[in-house]
């Protein structure tokens, strides 16, 4: 029996860890949103890290979208946003099918000016969203708040998208 629980432990070590680095990210970003040291601290330890997990070269984009969002200087906002869509698209090149890098790059993207030419990705990102919500309500309550307040609050939506929405969270 006590072999079993080692197995069974070990087994689900990678697990517990991933859940627990998500949670790392998502209280370092958080934390970044309103902090421009806690961004800056945000990207250089993704930036350190060798190997990047999909996720994590997510939430280097949302850093360095942050970053840019506290820049003062117009060219270096812009470099920051482009090389945010680098990371976003790193990430997705890496787990096409990643609903919280997805949520991440809408999130960043719908904020941005569409002069820029930085946000071609919105309407593929809110319909990916809108179609794995009910997937990702089932596994992830704290993303499936984050994703519904996003596409309601943030995000432009027709009235059968908001219909589907509201369909989905009930």
């Amino acid at each position: 029996m006590t072999a079993f629980r080692l197995i069974l432990m070990v087994c689900c070590l990678p697990v517990f860890g991933r859940a627990q680095d998500t949670q790392q990210l998502r209280h370092a970003f958080a934390a970044a949103v309103g902090s421009e040291a806690a961004a800056a601290e945000l990207c250089a330890s993704l930036e350190a890290k060798k190997e990047k997990s999909a996720l994590e070269w997510g939430y280097l984009g949302g850093g360095k979208a942050l970053a840019a969002k506290f820049a003062v200087n117009p060219f270096t906002k812009l470099r920051l946003v482009t090389e945010a869509n680098r990371c976003f698209d790193r990430a997705l090149s890496l787990a096409p099918q990643h609903t919280e890098v997805h949520y991440l790059r809408l999130a960043m993207q719908s904020q941005l000016p569409s002069f820029l030419g930085q946000s071609d990705a919105v309407d593929e990102d809110k319909r990916f969203l809108i179609g794995s919500l009910g997937s990702t309500c089932r596994e992830d309550a704290v993303l499936c708040n984050q994703v519904t307040s996003l596409l309601t609050e943030h995000v432009s939506c027709s009235p059968s998208e908001k219909e589907k929405i509201a369909r989905t969270v009930k």
